[in-house]
């Protein structure tokens, strides 16, 4: 037969078992957040990248996944191939009041890519504290190639979160940055009625500010999603950033994929790319 009552219930004594809810008037105890922070520093050892620096904090951590030649499509030598970062929220989502702080350096002459283990996922928001704060800082030294490849945050219904982006690069460097955002599951029939999404990024070059955005939607839901000038009826959004001295050659083939994409079943996707001086900005909803 199954106990009546659990082994911490037991430890916890009756008192845990009998906890009043506030009374009318009181304001309810605030919970406990997450909170986490990882910086990660990659080094070039001559035959490779490798890790000069981990800190792990709370809920963020890294793992680095083997990288074998015949992973490569060209039959490369695994010291060839970047140096692969999975990072992952062990908290496994995030709502009002939880942080996420992560910063990664690539220094000069490296070649890593970090992405997620899963999509993040943006719960409902009790309103007791202020919004989900997601911070991201990528710093890419001279001659370094760099790859954040973050996985999509999926946003619940009234959930609230803010991300930024600060990107610093050297002339030199080049840097492929993406993020996406997914509002509801709508194979699982979810909707989003409410809720509130920041998005902020920066990116500089040689300590030079060359491009600022943001995106601020309060209140967020399908009424606001379906207006043309922000997301025409789409559910799904995302941004790709490319810096480097090359991006004015990147422009042309991406904008083929993109139309490419686009055009695979009408109405299922739109996607558009610029050229902002050292950077190609591409954003595409569907």
């Amino acid at each position: 037969m199954c106990a009546a009552i659990s082994p911490s219930d037991r430890l916890a004594g009756a008192g845990a078992r009998t906890a009043k809810a506030p009374a009318r008037g009181e304001t309810a105890p605030a919970m406990q957040r997450t909170v986490g922070a990882l910086r990660l520093a990659f080094k070039d050892e001559g035959a490779g990248t490798a890790i000069a620096d981990l800190y792990q904090q709370g809920a963020l951590r890294a793992r680095f996944p083997r990288t074998h030649a015949e992973d490569s499509p060209d039959g490369g030598s695994a010291a060839a191939q970047p140096l692969e970062a999975v990072l992952l929220n062990t908290a496994g989502g995030l709502t009002d009041g939880d942080r996420l702080a992560c910063t990664v350096r690539w220094g000069e002459g490296t070649r890593a890519t970090v992405t997620g283990q899963a999509a993040e996922r943006l719960y409902r928001a009790r309103g007791q504290a202020g919004p989900a704060l997601i911070e991201t800082r990528l710093d890419l030294g001279p001659e370094a190639r760099g790859e954040w490849l973050a996985q999509e945050c999926i946003f619940f219904d009234r959930a609230r979160a803010e991300r930024r982006i600060a990107m610093e690069l050297a002339s030199s460097s080049r840097l492929i940055a993406c993020e996406s955002t997914v509002f509801g599951r709508t194979a699982m029939g979810e909707t989003v009625s409410g809720g509130g999404l920041a998005e902020h990024w920066r990116l500089r070059i040689d300590g030079r500010l060359v491009w600022a955005d943001g995106l601020d939607l309060d209140p967020v839901g399908q009424a606001v999603l379906d207006r043309p000038a922000i997301a025409g009826g789409g559910r799904a959004w995302g941004t790709i950033v490319y810096a480097g001295p090359d991006a004015e050659a990147v422009l042309a083939p991406l904008r083929s994929r993109l139309d490419a994409a686009s055009s695979v079943e009408a109405g299922r996707a739109h996607a558009g790319a610029s050229l902002l001086g050292p950077l190609v900005v591409a954003r595409l909803v569907g």
